[in-house]
């Protein structure tokens, strides 16, 4: 169990006679000796450093988890992470609630408001950023962290029952007669200090030196403890912030072989985008080059959507088993051809980012085996009008324009509005080619955008919609309007 009492220190002989002297004028006055207070709870800087690595080894783990294919010593570090830091957030979690009483509002204020205020936030972001712009705010289905919340309220709202079911522990042992009061394992330690103070009290390299300077000095054997785990702690943050930072690829490479230019044409969007309506297919054309001092002996690649390819929940499926590759020279351009039907091959969920596995091998051994040469969008085709009234306008009047955004929905195979998303509004005199912008709208639940002008001459006028990574960008035809 730990203690938070200060360790009770051994009587010494010169001691006796006033404390002797201070109970006897107690008693005189009619007043027995004060019992000893117990000193206030406080922060186990233990529980905060384990809270401190465990919030590192989460955000390492999410780190590492796109490198774990086509590497063991990842994955086996992978494994041995995720094996423990959640369930020391559960230990440390079960554990600090011993004390807690589990009032309403602390309930209230430490867990519920928290949960919902950022369920509802991250809903709200997800709507703006993924493909699911009606997804509900809804308590049941938490997302991202949020979902380590409902658990620790519930932790913290059985606290009291599970402490009657558990005591904290038997009283401490009296000291036998004649000995000085021990000190148990929990008073003996030397407290580590949180990082949060370390970044605080060591801001410069000048600090960093006069504390160095100091510890040549006498000191006591807690404080040249502390010192060290200080410095412990700081190297071993910055160990694991170098680990955070690795390559973008998961690359297993053996030689010289580089993979060149990756190249989609007829993909109906800008650069390599593939955009798709609801109804036509479309075939796409798919090249990439690879270069080595020996020539290439052979060369593949897989369109996938997912994290790692070991983990794709979905694979483009090529008119060709393997890609034909022409060389010249040391480089070798290899070429697949995809045909996508919209109606049987795809759903919302695979919108976005599609990712480049590749698999290359030159004439002297060396090779390329990749997961993450590249990536490309996969999106959904938009359509957007633009409506002007009214229709002549006097001048100085005000002028409405209404539009429809919508983009193909490739689950229910028909177009349905884009919530909330920018529409900007823009203008072209007659006299020009090209459209000046005011700034944007917000769609509504519709997909429809409206705002509000003064008419003060002849003007055409449109909205654009500027695309996101699961759908295209699009402009829409631009509507005159007479000003008399």
């Amino acid at each position: 169990m730990l203690r938070t009492e200060a360790a009770p220190v051994a009587p010494r002989t010169g001691d006796a006679p006033a404390r002797e002297a201070t109970a006897a004028t107690g008693r005189r006055q009619g007043r027995t000796p004060a019992e000893p207070r117990r000193a206030p709870a406080a922060r186990d800087p233990f529980l905060d450093n384990a809270k401190y690595l465990a919030v590192l080894l989460v955000a390492a783990g999410r780190a590492w988890e796109p490198l774990r294919e086509g590497s063991r010593a990842v994955t086996a570090l992978c494994t041995l992470v995720y094996a423990f830091h959640m369930p020391v957030f559960a230990l440390i979690s079960g554990h600090l609630p011993r004390h807690f009483e589990a009032t309403p509002s602390r309930l209230l204020t430490g867990v519920a408001i928290p949960y919902i205020a950022f369920e509802t936030v991250y809903t709200l972001f997800t709507r703006r950023s993924s493909d699911d712009p009606d997804r509900p705010i809804t308590l049941l289905d938490p997302l991202y962290p949020t979902w380590y919340l409902a658990p620790l309220f519930i932790w913290r709202l059985t606290a009291p029952a599970w402490r009657s079911v558990h005591p904290t522990g038997p009283p401490p042992r009296p000291d036998s007669p004649g000995e000085p009061p021990t000190q148990d394992a929990d008073q003996r330690r030397i407290p580590l200090q949180p990082p949060a103070a370390l970044i605080i009290r060591l801001r410069t390299l000048r600090s960093i030196s006069s504390a160095a300077r100091r510890t040549r000095r006498a000191r006591p054997l807690g404080d040249s403890m502390r010192r060290s785990t200080i410095g412990s702690a700081l190297l071993g943050s910055v160990a694991l912030a170098a680990l955070l930072t690795p390559g973008a690829r998961a690359d297993d490479v053996v030689g010289n072989l580089d993979l060149g230019t990756f190249k989609i044409t007829g993909g109906g969007g800008s650069g390599n985008d593939v955009v798709l309506g609801i109804t036509e297919r479309r075939t796409i054309t798919v090249k990439l080059t690879a270069s080595d001092d020996s020539g290439i002996k052979s060369a593949d690649f897989t369109l996938y959507h997912g994290s790692t390819l070991a983990k794709a929940d979905a694979k483009l499926k090529a008119t060709e088993t393997t890609a034909a590759c022409t060389a010249s020279g040391t480089t070798s351009t290899c070429t697949k051809h995809y045909t996508i039907d919209p109606r049987a091959s795809l759903k919302n969920s695979l919108a976005g980012t599609w990712k480049v596995a590749v698999q290359a091998k030159a004439n002297d051994g060396d090779y390329v085996t990749t997961d993450g040469h590249t990536s490309f969008f996969l999106k959904r085709y938009a359509k957007l009008t633009a409506n002007a009234s009214p229709e002549p306008i006097a001048k100085g009047r005000t002028l409405t324009i209404r539009g429809k955004l919508s983009r193909a929905n490739w689950d229910t195979h028909d177009y349905r509005g884009y919530t909330g998303q920018r529409a900007y509004l823009e203008f072209r005199r007659p006299s020009t080619t090209y459209y000046e912008s005011l700034g944007y709208t917000l769609t509504n639940s519709t997909g429809v955008p409206t705002a509000k002008v003064t008419a003060t001459a002849d003007r055409y006028w449109r909205y654009e919609f500027r695309g996101t990574t699961t759908t295209s960008a699009v402009k829409a035809p631009g509507d005159y309007v007479d000003v008399r």
